[in-house]
């Protein structure tokens, strides 16, 4: 078993963060060390009944993801650029969300921790996850400066831990390893916290912008199979969802955060090509639908958009 101790060291030169959250996670199979009891979230009640919601959040060239479970707990996985921060806390307000059980940092870039100090101001937060990866970002040192001084537990994540949000509500830690990568293209991207979401027979993966050696540890590791849902890594760029990845996680839907006429060019053309043959039930883009719901009971999904598209821009980008 790892070590459980939270980062509590304020030395920039010490952010190795040890230890797996006391709140229902473990390694394995084993049971989960605490489970923790909160009051529900007041989420709308035709929501409500066993259902679970994931909502990706339109917040331009960036993600945010909000995860919403049946009894109203409620995990944040990356809170977009600063621009974005706004926008971020009133869709958060709109879902009748007053407090986040656990935010993850998928990596310490601008575009996916820019809107957490925003969040600390709004919600009360009970624990963070980190990849433990230092990256010499001022951002990122502010970020884990405050929460350091507020004394919230923050916590390294790696793979083979899990958090147990609710029964048959799991979350399985597939990246990174105990070993970080270093020397690729981003090693910020290719340490990428990647998250594998279990509901009943409904699984998700969020892949934050993880790089091909990253897909390749993902593909080969063992803990995934064919998935329902996936984030898309880095914003559908080219670097990314390489053959050998998609043929393992093989996903029936695929979901892209990236922000309309974005500089880099996301999502790649060859991206899409290689995706279109898995994602029977859809390819979505916060650049084109704006945010996109997706809610389960555990065998089916609905999916629901902010926005349509016409039937020929969708034959386009496609």
């Amino acid at each position: 078993m790892p070590s459980m101790n939270p980062l509590k060291n304020r030395s920039w030169t010490l952010l190795l963060l040890l230890a797996v959250l006391t709140f229902g996670i473990g390694c394995g199979s084993s049971s989960p060390i605490v489970r923790e009891e909160v009051t529900p979230v007041p989420i709308p009640i035709e929501q409500a009944a066993e259902r679970l919601q994931v909502h990706f959040i339109d917040v331009g060239q960036g993600d945010a993801i909000v995860i919403i479970t049946p009894s109203g707990r409620v995990v944040l996985i990356d809170a977009g650029p600063p621009d974005s921060a706004s926008a971020l806390v009133a869709a958060m307000r709109q879902l009748g969300i007053w407090q986040i059980n656990l935010a993850i940092i998928t990596h310490a870039h601008a575009d996916h921790i820019g809107g957490f100090q925003a969040i600390l101001d709004a919600f009360p937060v009970i624990r963070f996850g980190d990849p433990g990866y230092l990256h010499p970002s001022a951002m990122y040192a502010s970020l884990l400066e405050r929460i350091l001084d507020s004394e919230l537990p923050i916590y390294e994540l790696r793979q083979g831990q899990w958090i147990q949000l609710e029964d048959e509500i799991r979350a399985v830690v597939v990246s990174p390893a105990q070993d970080l990568f270093s020397g690729t293209r981003s090693d910020a991207n290719a340490n990428s916290i990647v998250l594998l979401l279990t509901y009943r027979e409904v699984s998700f993966l969020f892949m934050g912008d993880a790089e091909a050696e990253t897909e390749t540890l993902v593909a080969n590791c063992g803990l995934v199979d064919q998935v329902d849902v996936l984030k898309v890594s880095h914003h559908g760029g080219r670097h990314s969802s390489i053959p050998q990845f998609l043929a393992v996680a093989r996903p029936r839907m695929a979901v892209i955060l990236c922000g309309t006429g974005n500089s880099y060019g996301h999502p790649s053309p060859e991206t899409l090509e290689r995706l279109d043959p898995y994602a029977i039930n859809g390819i979505y883009r916060t650049d084109l639908h704006g945010t996109v719901s997706v809610t389960t009971d555990g065998s089916q999904i609905d999916v629901v958009t902010e926005r349509s598209i016409p039937q020929e821009q969708a034959q386009v980008a496609f």
